[in-house]
C-alpha cells in the first residue's frame, strides 16, 4: 500500500470540494503549476471545454480590479450522468506560480442569487505557500 505522503510526492495539483447537503450547490477548485505568465483567455478556453455536458456558454470576460489576474465564464451543462440541469461560474485564476480552475455551480433558478456569493468567494482566494 502507498501512504498518503508518497501519493502526494508524486503530484503537484491540489483539490478542494465544498458542497450544499442536497448537492444543489457545489464549488470546486483545483490548482496546479504553472511558472509562466499565462494566456487567462486561453486558459479560460481550456476551463470551458472541461466541462462536461456543456450546453451553452452564457458570457465570458477578463475581470478587471481582482487581486489576481482573473478570466470568467457563465454557462449552461447538464450533468451526463442524472441529466439535472446547472448553471456555473467558473473563474481562471493565476497566483503564486498557480493556476486555479475555480467552478462554481448550482441549479440555474437558484444561479442569480449565488452569483455574489461565487464571485466574492474567487475574489477572496489567497494562496499560501506549501508547508513542508
Amino acid at each position: 500500500m502507498i501512504s498518503m505522503e508518497e501519493m502526494q510526492a508524486g503530484f503537484d495539483i491540489d483539490f478542494l470540494m465544498a458542497a450544499a447537503k442536497d448537492m444543489g450547490s457545489a464549488v470546486f477548485v483545483v490548482s496546479e503549476p504553472d511558472t509562466e505568465q499565462p494566456d487567462m483567455e486561453a486558459l479560460l478556453d481550456e476551463a470551458v471545454q472541461g466541462v462536461k455536458g456543456l450546453h451553452e456558454v452564457l458570457s465570458r470576460h477578463l475581470v478587471e480590479g481582482a487581486p489576481y489576474p482573473m478570466a470568467r465564464a457563465i454557462i449552461t451543462a447538464q450533468d451526463p450522468e442524472s441529466g439535472a440541469p446547472s448553471q456555473q461560474a467558473l473563474f481562471v485564476i493565476h497566483a503564486e506560480e498557480r493556476t486555479y480552475t475555480c467552478s462554481c455551480q448550482t441549479a440555474p433558478v437558484d444561479f442569480e442569487s449565488m452569483l455574489p456569493i461565487f464571485e466574492r468567494s474567487a475574489l477572496s482566494l489567497t494562496p499560501h505557500p506549501p508547508t513542508e
